[in-house]
């Protein structure tokens, strides 16, 4: 049995080759296996989109990996917080929270996507408390249409983009003490997320591990793998590979 951990695909039909390349990273994942997918697998997300190509290709390759006895788990980024179960049942995910604890191959993970540990402003952590919430999901989804939350998503992705470029962006390191105190709470020594796009790994008092996925981009994408290597503890490789 292996476990495949990603994060920060954001897929979207205007990059065919991240589609491609989630499709060929799919292919590894067989019987028993699983694979966790730590947020803002799309670039944006305001609803189910049979015409659109990323969201196509996630169904078709979550249903290849069924097919073939895998499984695949999904936790909200701050990309695709609007995708709920129904949602999750078209993609063929189970859709777990948004701070989960999963057992791997014996031992206790931390996982979620990783903006509840950053050093970001209070106004973001009031839109997302507001965001999360399933209630006000509801009223917002009933209350605009798909083509008005679609240029809501877009506007803000647009405006994320220039603030990276700009080098005014929330890309901030994972707040250790944050973390610590998680771990804590969870009785967990390992921490994996995603949302800071830079790949890596932080020892915390000598023994807890947070590890961040890292992202998929235009030159490459990363990932984790967790399999048995017979020591009796989980085996984790963190592997970066070049977009073909």
């Amino acid at each position: 049995m292996n476990v495949y951990v990603i994060a920060d695909l954001h897929l979207s039909s205007d990059n065919p080759r991240l589609i491609d390349a989630f499709e060929s990273f799919s292919e590894q994942i067989s019987n028993g296996d699983e694979l966790y997918i730590l947020g803002d697998l799309f670039n944006y997300y305001v609803g189910v989109d049979p015409a659109n190509e990323a969201q196509a290709a996630v169904r078709r390759v979550n249903s290849s990996v069924e097919s073939r006895g895998g499984r695949v788990f999904f936790i909200h980024g701050n990309r695709d917080f609007l995708l709920n179960r129904y949602d999750a049942h078209y993609f063929k995910v189970k859709l777990l929270d948004d701070i989960a604890v999963a057992k791997v191959l014996g031992t206790d993970i931390l996982l979620l996507h990783g903006d509840e540990l950053c050093d970001e402003n209070l106004l973001y952590f009031v839109f997302r408390k507001i965001s999360r919430c399933f209630l006000l999901q509801r009223i917002f989804n009933f209350l605009t249409s798909f083509d008005y939350r679609t240029r809501i998503a877009r506007r803000m992705r647009n405006k994320s983009m220039q603030n990276f470029a700009a080098g005014n962006y929330v890309k901030r390191m994972i707040n250790n003490e944050s973390a610590r105190a998680l771990m804590n709470r969870y009785g967990v020594k390992i921490l994996i997320h995603g949302h800071t796009h830079t790949v890596g790994e932080t020892v915390i008092d000598g023994c807890g591990r947070v590890i961040d996925t890292g992202d998929w981009n235009s030159d490459s994408f990363t990932y984790i793998k967790i399999s048995d290597d017979n020591s009796g503890k989980p085996g984790l490789e963190i592997i970066q590979k070049k977009l073909s």
